[in-house]
């Protein structure tokens, strides 16, 4: 959930558009916006909201109006994309999947955690997310790839098969391996969202922790 959370309200910061030397919105403001688009947010996930704020109030403050605003690990693009994202789907997989040696696997996901709109994830299609309507999306992934040093890991967000974005690297010894990304890209009516994954440690390797977000945006 904290991952969901941070991702929409990094969105929130830019779609609001903060230009520099304007008054932060307080703690209560920000979380009051989250509750109206997302009227089921318990206590705890508003709390949630609150903790990041310490991050964005550093952030914007350090922000010296160039295209980039940081915070933590993730880069978002300063842009004035008018509105809070109004539809999307957090589709992920709890238990692990086997991905095979050498070999593109799609992730295929168990559920879908926050469905907004228009169903854009089925289990009759575990491993798409369709597009409901036209716009400009921000997608985002994770995976965790079992402990090993050997070679390569690779991950990669497909729009209708097509690889936009990719994550790669090696294989790491002693931990897990974990790869995620984000891109923002304009999508259709129909548009496929797949998740992607490649290994070649030389054996079958769990992935686990699979997440993808999709969230419009604009």
């Amino acid at each position: 959930m904290k991952e969901l959370i941070f991702i929409l309200l990094i969105v929130l910061i830019v779609a609001i558009g903060i230009p520099k030397g304007d008054v932060m919105p307080t703690n209560n403001e920000i979380v009051d916006i989250f509750k109206r688009r997302m009227p089921g947010l318990t206590p705890s996930e508003a709390q949630d909201i609150v903790d990041y704020l310490s991050q964005v109030d550093s952030a914007v403050s350090r922000f010296g109006g160039g295209n980039t605003l940081d915070i933590g690990t993730l880069n978002a693009d300063f842009g004035n994309w008018g509105q809070f994202p109004y539809e999307g789907v957090f589709a992920n997989l709890a238990e692990a999947q086997e991905i095979s040696d050498a070999t593109n696997e799609k992730i295929e996901f168990a559920q879908a955690n926050y469905q907004y709109g228009s169903p854009f994830w089925t289990i009759a299609e575990p491993t798409k997310i369709t597009i409901q309507s036209s716009g400009i999306y921000l997608l985002c992934a994770t995976v965790t790839f079992e402990v090993n040093a050997n070679n390569s890991r690779e991950m990669r967000i497909l729009i209708n098969n097509a690889t936009v974005v990719k994550s790669q690297g090696p294989g790491v010894g002693g931990t897990s391996t974990t790869k995620e990304t984000c891109v923002t890209r304009g999508m259709g009516v129909g548009d496929v969202v797949e998740l992607q994954v490649w290994q070649n440690s030389g054996v079958a390797l769990d992935c686990s922790q699979n997440q993808l977000h999709v969230f419009r945006i604009r």
